[in-house]
């Protein structure tokens, strides 16, 4: 189902990190011409968010994800992940990969071990973005990885199972889609959750029309945002089969009837 963005566990950064900008402590700025001004704005590689948020505990399958202001040229991103450092108190192997123009991700081969450290570096200052922006500022995140929860939904059974760090804490019934909208199945990654969350059909485009059996304009709780990011091969499709999906945090997930949280593509 469509959910309307009111986003949680995002560092925004967008407007916060020019030279001298309050997010780095430093109220000392050069006195210069709005003209002036305008134009140097223009030349600086600025960042909308980084995830997960410094300070925070995340599950096992939660990608590092960096998003530009700006579009990056193909041939400035190699440059910019060798200045974008991940450290962590255990050995991990991972990768970056650009998801588009303005938005690199970095996730483990596997899943994070429980428990690990992990410091993100990204020394953008001087570091061109292909397109005449360089960047004017260092940045530092770091997060803990807490535990190892999991959940699989079947959808032929109508049940999820929860478990944490292997060990089932919860089982309970679900409503799963239907022929027309059926559920996904693969392994995701849960980054998201909102306590109350306003859907709407017209925003994942089955349809605007108020008169059509298959509008809905609702609010409802406990929403959760998927990702197919995650450690696997395999190509979330809408068949009828069981779904895991590796949660950052506990959910408890409530469905209306006929619908499922894995039903249909959620935009935010």
């Amino acid at each position: 189902m469509g959910r309307i963005k009111r986003s949680v566990g995002v560092a925004l950064l967008a407007g916060t990190v020019l030279a001298g900008g309050g997010l780095y402590g430093s109220s000392a700025m050069a006195a210069v011409s709005p003209g002036a001004s305008a134009k140097a704005a223009t030349q600086q590689m600025l960042l909308n968010t980084i995830t997960p948020t410094s300070g925070s505990t995340v599950g096992v399958a939660m990608p590092i994800s960096v998003v530009f202001t700006d579009p990056v040229a193909p041939s400035a991103r190699a440059g910019i992940e060798r200045h974008m450092k991940v450290t962590t108190s255990v050995p991990v192997t991972g990768a970056w990969h650009w998801f588009s123009d303005t938005r690199v991700d970095w996730r483990p081969k596997g899943y994070w071990p429980v428990g690990t450290k992990v410091t993100v570096d990204a020394e953008l200052a001087g570091v061109s973005d292909g397109h005449g922006r360089r960047g004017v500022h260092a940045y530092r995140h770091t997060f803990t990885i807490g535990s190892d929860f999991e959940t699989t939904i079947s959808a032929p059974g109508h049940s999820m199972k929860i478990t944490r760090n292997g060990r089932v804490v919860r089982t309970m019934p679900i409503d799963a889609g239907s022929k027309a909208f059926p559920s996904w199945d693969g392994t995701m990654a849960v980054i998201d959750k909102q306590r109350w969350v306003h859907m709407t059909s017209c925003s994942v485009d089955i349809t605007c029309n108020p008169s059509n059996p298959n509008y809905y304009d609702i609010t409802l709780p406990w929403d959760v945002q998927l990702t197919f990011s995650v450690p696997t091969s395999t190509t979330p499709r809408a068949t009828r089969t069981p779904v895991t999906a590796r949660a950052r945090t506990t959910s408890r997930t409530r469905t209306p009837s006929g619908t499922s949280t894995m039903s249909r593509k959620a935009t935010r």
